[in-house]
């Protein structure tokens, strides 16, 4: 066994920053992943005064995520980039240590291992200095050996890559499988129509009647006036039996003005509140209770309306997760959400809500009906274009069929893609095995 600083050197190329000089910059990604190009910045708008040039063939260390894998040898396309001094620059002698074999030895798992012990600091916060970086220590073979080792890498380490890029391809034409099942669906092109079903324009009269009751008895707000709809509003034809609806003549919208705290209510303890619902807990389909937030139980006294009801929708109308929806199905009372979640409260159970849901979380709904944003700097949807939306509404017999025929094959889907996760989980493993026997200190 012997240190890294035996074949490695610590080399320092720092420069004065220059204010109007552009410096390339280079990164490090986590794992293995190598270095990489980011964006250039002018002298002037870094706050650092010394920047390290970084050649073809250095060793660059990333101080903080040593330990997660960010260790790489700088690429010919990067020579002449800059870093900062978190990203201490070393050099092989070649009379001791190949670089094709230390190219290999840092994409080791038990080599970043070494990294993390090396790292001191407090927790998120550890750091590995150059010192440090060259006390690891490694088993260092002969340079035939060496030599012999990495040559074998290279050749077998494409082959295995190449299987985890097919298994990246393969589940991405998945998640496309999934999204023309749904376009299929909600342009009435997955399953057959039967004339004998009952049209969806009797579904709509009989909600408009529940909805003229639930304004009667103030369960709901007097109704909102709502533009017909227009020819060039329309995506596309629909079959025979089907109907265009705007989303508000079949729903109830709720949703809040503002938060808690802009309301007095403090956020408290599980077992002192209420369950308080966010858009991070509203996933495509589902409720994620990963992180869980309750406030105090007078917010259900100021917004009485938003209290949910077991098979109300869900829907993210703010940010990165604007689309997203699920069905509220918890056994839970009492629950409430935050002015990022819409509810959707349809008119009666008149509807397939399956087929409702699938429709809410396709790509078609997303690019069709989500790009009235009227925020850009914060893309964000009013109450006013949510109830707009065109929903494609089959006879109620067909949405049956329609939600049953994607429920058996996104099951497929889902089958397809347990099968690729063990593929590229057995591809990793090849990977750790053939790294193991061409470095026996693993």
């Amino acid at each position: 066994m012997v240190k890294l600083r035996e074949f490695l050197f610590l080399i320092d190329r720092t420069e004065k920053v220059l204010p109007d000089k552009t410096y390339r910059q280079v990164g490090v990604r986590v794992w293995g992943k190598g270095a990489y190009e980011r964006e250039s910045i002018l002298g002037c708008n870094t706050k650092y005064k010394e920047l390290s040039k970084v050649l073809a063939n250095d060793i660059i260390v990333n101080k903080i995520w040593a330990r997660n894998g960010s260790v790489a040898i700088v690429t010919s396309e990067l020579d002449g980039c800059y870093c900062s001094s978190e990203f201490p620059l070393f050099v092989v002698d070649e009379k001791k240590a190949r670089l094709g074999w230390v190219r290999w030895l840092i994409k080791t798992p038990w080599f970043w291992k070494q990294c993390l012990e090396k790292s001191g600091g407090t927790s998120g916060k550890n750091r590995i200095t150059p010192n440090n970086f060259l006390e690891i220590n490694v088993e260092l073979p002969p340079l035939n050996k060496q030599t012999e080792a990495f040559r074998r890498l290279d050749i077998s380490a494409p082959t295995i890559s190449e299987l985890g890029l097919i298994n990246k391809e393969t589940s991405k034409l998945i998640q496309d499988l999934r999204q023309s099942i749904l376009q299929k669906a909600v342009t009435g092109k997955l399953v057959p129509q039967d004339p004998s079903d009952k049209p969806a324009s009797e579904l709509l009269k009989r909600m408009e009647g529940e909805k003229k009751r639930a304004i009667l008895e103030k369960e709901i707000k007097k109704d909102i006036h709502l533009p017909p709809i227009s020819e060039e509003e329309i995506p596309f034809n629909l079959p025979e039996g089907w109907e265009w609806v705007r989303l508000g003549t079949i729903a109830s919208l709720i949703t809040k003005g503002s938060s808690p705290r802009w309301q007095g209510v403090n956020y408290v303890e599980k077992n002192e509140g209420i369950f308080f619902i966010t858009s991070e807990n509203v996933r495509s389909y589902k409720i994620d209770l990963t992180n869980e937030k309750y406030v105090e139980k007078k917010f259900n006294e100021i917004e009485p309306r938003s209290i949910l009801k077991k098979g109300d929708f869900l829907m993210n109308i703010v940010g990165a997760s604007i689309g997203r929806t699920a069905i509220f199905n918890l056994n839970q009372e009492n629950v409430n959400i935050n002015q990022a979640v819409c509810l959707i409260r349809l008119f009666g159970d008149f509807l397939n809500k399956a087929y409702l849901l699938y429709f809410f979380n396709s790509d078609f709904c997303i690019s069709n009906m989500y790009d009235k944003q009227v925020e850009m700097a914060r893309p964000n949807l009013s109450m006013g274009n949510i109830s707009k939306f065109l929903v494609p509404l089959p006879p109620f017999s067909e949405q049956q069929r329609i939600a049953q025929k994607i429920d058996v094959l996104l099951k497929l889907c889902d089958e397809l893609d347990e099968k690729i996760k063990e593929n590229q989980s057995n591809a990793e493993f090849l990977m750790e095995t053939v790294l193991k026997e061409a470095f026996a200190c693993c």
